[in-house]
């Protein structure tokens, strides 16, 4: 069989590849291929059937009334910078360090930048002048490279920094009261649709993986932080 997965960047490099590794070769005559795309695009390639199946990363809860959404797991915003730059080692304020400290982030049409904007005004009450945007790169592993090099401090999802973190190598900047923004991530399909039996069976292998190893993983930030239920966001954008 053949699943085409869609998926925001977060979820397919650092999740995605170990499940995988166990599922296929657990199914050794299964066919995947993982298409890197932001929110919006995730969701049409499902309802025009290009996808099998969507994985979407959300701020808050995630609803479409054309597809299928499950919450899979929580990941949580990090703001970091390296151990031997000076924002590493200075003790202040977020909003008075971002006023010094260039930001390394994504490209503005993506879904990582539009959700960064929106944890800027609404956790940290930051408006655009309050921050200087250094390089945009689109890719996670390369702002978590070059701020690692001291070039500027940038906002990570936990499981694109643990190990840097864990290693020391990147140091970490807390959030007022330690309180850190969260990540959802959701599946997605086609709504009012039976999914292919292949379709069904990744899906709820995926499900469970994410539920124990990736959880596991993710030093259990469900059980570690405390958070109410989602409030509903803006659908598929």
């Amino acid at each position: 069989g053949h699943i085409t997965v869609a998926t925001n960047r977060p979820f397919g490099r650092y999740v995605l590849p170990a499940f995988l590794t166990t599922y296929l070769r657990a199914y050794p005559q299964l066919d995947v291929a993982v298409q890197y795309e932001t929110t919006e695009r995730i969701c049409r390639s499902v309802l025009e059937g290009v996808a099998d199946v969507g994985v979407v990363s959300s701020t808050g809860q995630m609803k479409h009334p054309r597809l299928h959404i499950s919450l899979l797991y929580r990941d949580e915003w990090c703001l970091v910078a390296a151990a031997h730059s000076p924002w590493g080692q200075q003790q202040m304020g977020l909003a008075e360090l971002l006023s010094e400290a260039p930001l390394v982030a994504s490209v503005e049409d993506s879904t990582n930048w539009h959700q960064i904007q929106e944890l800027l005004r609404e956790h940290l009450h930051l408006h655009d002048s309050d921050y200087r945007v250094r390089v945009r790169l689109d890719d996670l592993e390369a702002m978590k490279l070059l701020a690692m090099e001291g070039l500027g401090v940038a906002f990570l999802p936990r499981s694109c920094a643990r190990s840097e973190l864990a290693a020391g190598a990147l140091v970490e900047i807390p959030f007022p009261h330690h309180n850190n923004p969260p990540l959802w991530f959701w599946a997605v399909t086609k709504a009012k649709t039976n999914p292919r039996p292949t379709v069904s069976e990744f899906l709820r292998h995926l499900e469970q993986y994410v539920r124990t190893s990736a959880v596991s993983v993710e030093e259990n930030l469900a059980a570690t932080s405390a958070e109410a239920t989602p409030v509903l966001g803006n659908g598929a954008e």
